[in-house]
């Protein structure tokens, strides 16, 4: 949605006031834009809904994912290995017994979580490694600010004027999965690449 599509001067019966007249123009009204957080749990990436909130990322639907651990693992599990229909009333003990765990009525294969920890361990020692490289490069550059700043009466330099520490935070390990698991079926693929 954009304020161009209401026309000016025809808001909301609800607003009382006039409208801003610097919002008149429509080039102006055509780059206000609402922004669109989508917020989904796993339940809705193992049932199903995965392709239609997939499609939505993929095509800029939504501007902001709000999700689980789980939405995020379900998502890239099933790009390893396909989930099978099930019933309801298949037994959950039994199915373990067999290496199948049931998610409602869906089946998924032990197989299919062990992949996906053999893709996601080295790819967690990779951006340990690549954290611990970025720390000594900030350390270097603190020791280069400080030579360059001086310490005149100062014992240590502000925080703010530090450069600042690279820290995995989750928005950026998310990312950097879909960029890694580079799989068009998957949500995070599509959060990655239209970021």
């Amino acid at each position: 949605w954009r304020l161009s599509d209401v026309p000016f001067g025809q808001t909301s019966i609800q607003t009382l006031t006039e409208e801003d007249p610097s919002l008149e123009p429509h080039e102006i009204r055509s780059k206000i834009r609402a922004r669109i957080f989508f917020a989904y749990t796993s339940n809705q990436i193992s049932c199903g809904q995965r392709e239609i909130i997939r499609y939505l990322v993929q095509h800029k639907m939504v501007d902001v994912i709000v999700t689980t651990a789980g939405g995020i693992e379900e998502d890239l599990i099933k790009c390893f290995e396909p989930t099978f229909m099930g019933d309801f009333k298949l037994s959950g003990k039994e199915l373990r017994k067999k290496g199948i765990n049931r998610i409602g009525n869906l089946l998924v294969p032990n197989r299919n979580y062990c992949q996906f920890e053999d893709w996601m361990e080295p790819l967690i020692g990779k951006m340990h490694d690549e954290q611990d490289l970025k720390h000594i490069e900030w350390a270097k550059d603190v020791v280069e600010h400080c030579k360059n700043k001086g310490t005149e009466g100062q014992t240590q330099p502000q925080q703010q004027e530090l450069p600042e520490k690279f820290v995995w935070t989750p928005s950026k390990m998310i990312e950097r999965m879909g960029t890694e698991i580079n799989d068009e079926s998957s949500v995070l693929y599509w959060a990655a690449k239209n970021k």
